[in-house]
């Protein structure tokens, strides 16, 4: 019974660690489109074309890439914390 349940555990995981990777890449996305909607407004409203769309997708980009390293930090952790745990289950 046991067995079973922990199969059905592990494929939980998977699936979620799945989704939680389609995030990652929406997240990534839809920041950059979000800045350059922003930029373009921004543009529209001080006439500044094409500064504010770029400087828009600039800072969507950076967003993203702090968003993954922050998600990179927390894998490693957690990967870390795992392999802590293999060891106390085999000592």
């Amino acid at each position: 019974m046991s067995d079973i349940r922990s199969k059905m555990r592990e494929r939980s995981k998977n699936i979620w660690n799945g989704a939680k990777y389609t995030g990652i890449g929406l997240e990534f996305g839809l920041g950059i489109a979000l800045c350059y909607w922003l930029g373009t407004v921004f543009d529209a409203k001080y006439q500044t074309m094409p500064y504010g769309g770029m400087f828009g997708v600039i800072l969507g980009f950076a967003s993203g890439l702090r968003s993954l390293m922050k998600i990179a930090k927390i894998q490693e952790a957690q990967q870390e914390l795992e392999q802590n745990q293999d060891q106390q289950d085999q000592e």
